[in-house]
């Protein structure tokens, strides 16, 4: 077991030296360089899709190149994303930036695969004792440090699991210090990576380094449709992309007036906002005879306070204005208007009160059926009589056809004689 780990730790020990040289190399003069250039590249490690800035004051690797890094005392391995560039201004309390030791050669590009094969290894064997132990969590992925003194294993879960046994395990294989590390959907996808809705890589895989908040408001700033199909992305959350255009718009939407409010155009009419197109600024206004124009936001004024409250008073005036006249023809036909009757613009009532007199009607049937004694009634071809319990032996002759009862009246039931004939056969 000695003889193992002792073999685990000193297999690579030229690798480790030529490391600690560069790094020895890179910290000689590192507080010269850094505060006389301050020059930095962006590094996509291979450890699950961040983007890092790291120091190059004397390299000037090309994007896509390969290259190795010491970040936080720890060799990792990845390619440059963004090319060299300065520094930005950073907080005081910020984490120390990583240097890039050297842009990778042939050996180290030989060394990344052999570590890919033995995430790959590693990561099968996890996931077999996942299930042997009946653990609730996913395997994600498995990274090796290069300089193999780690290996972090990311799993999702929705609650906390009880991986102790399972660590054992795994330290026992991998013969190296092993870290099971829990993530969410949004860092599992930039992990595994993927194509979006649009169709292009994903964002949080390609060029994002932090998650910014993102709410359903910004989409509906944006006009674009609330169903969670369309808005949601890989992961199941809210897309990222929501949050790029969202400041544009909010300064959009400060120059035009918002939907339902009351607007005057150059004119002097005025309407109400019904649609808004933000890109091309095109306002849509509805006015009171049902007509739709579209202003540019410039050309409108909003109104606001009692400047709304006025037009709006004098756009429902102007209506029931219209209403009345065109409803006079229509009551001078049928005679004098009746007062308390609320009616339309055709002079008709309106459905509301239709309703409400259809009830009552109906009250006053009803309550006078139950005021009043019921009448006996006499069944056609019969003895008997309908609402009442006397009733007369039937007289002789034919017998009377039965009846069935069908609400409050009595119909003869027909019977059928004989037997149905098949379609086809003629009757003689």
């Amino acid at each position: 077991m000695a003889e193992m780990e002792h073999s685990a730790q000193t297999g690579n020990g030229s690798a480790s030296l030529e490391f600690e040289n560069g790094k020895n190399c890179c910290a000689a003069g590192d507080n010269k360089d850094h505060s006389e250039t301050k020059m930095v590249v962006s590094v996509l490690l291979s450890s699950g899709g961040k983007i890092k800035d790291y120091y190059c004051p004397d390299i000037n690797p090309k994007v896509g190149e390969p290259c190795v890094v010491d970040d936080n005392n720890q060799f990792e391995f990845g390619s440059v994303a963004v090319a060299r560039h300065p520094l930005a201004c950073r907080c005081p309390g910020s984490k120390p930036i990583g240097r890039v030791v050297r842009c990778a050669n042939e050996e180290d590009l030989k060394h990344a695969q052999a570590n890919a094969r033995n995430e790959k290894n590693a990561m099968v064997y996890c996931r077999e004792r996942i299930l042997w132990h009946d653990l609730k969590m996913s395997l994600t992925r498995v990274h090796y440090s290069f300089d193999e003194k780690k290996a972090v294993f990311y799993f999702t879960a929705e609650n906390r699991v009880d991986f102790r046994e399972l660590i054992k395990e795994l330290s026992n294989y991998t013969r190296v210090k092993v870290e099971m590390r829990q993530i969410g959907v949004r860092d599992e996808a930039r992990i595994l990576g993927g194509c979006g809705p649009c169709g292009q890589e994903l964002c949080c895989s390609k060029f994002l380094t932090d998650f910014s908040p993102v709410s359903i408001r910004m989409a509906k700033d944006q006009s674009l449709s609330l169903s969670p199909e369309k808005i949601s992305g890989v992961c199941g959350r809210l897309m990222c992309c929501l949050s790029y255009e969202h400041d544009t718009y909010k300064h959009m939407l400060k120059k035009t007036p918002n939907i339902g409010k009351m607007a005057r155009t150059p004119d002097g009419r005025v309407g109400k906002v019904c649609h808004l197109n933000l890109l091309s600024e095109q306002v849509g206004l509805i006015f009171e005879d049902g007509v739709k124009e579209d202003f540019t936001a410039s050309e409108l004024i909003a109104l606001h306070g009692q400047a709304a409250k006025s037009a709006k008073q004098q756009a429902a005036q102007m209506k029931q204005e219209r209403g009345n006249n065109a409803a006079k023809p229509h009551l001078e036909k049928k005679g004098e208007r009746k007062t308390g009757t609320h009616t339309d613009s055709a002079g008709s009532p309106h459905p509301k009160q239709q309703d409400k007199q259809r009830k009552r009607r109906r009250a006053e049937t009803s309550r006078k059926q139950k005021t009043e004694p019921t009448k006996p009634t006499a069944v056609p071809g019969t003895g008997s009589v309908h609402g009442s319990r006397q009733t007369t032996p039937p007289s002789a002759g034919p017998t009377p056809p039965e009846t069935k009862r069908h609400g409050r009246r009595l119909r003869p039931v027909r019977k059928r004689s004989g037997r149905r004939k098949p379609p086809g056969e003629k009757t003689e």
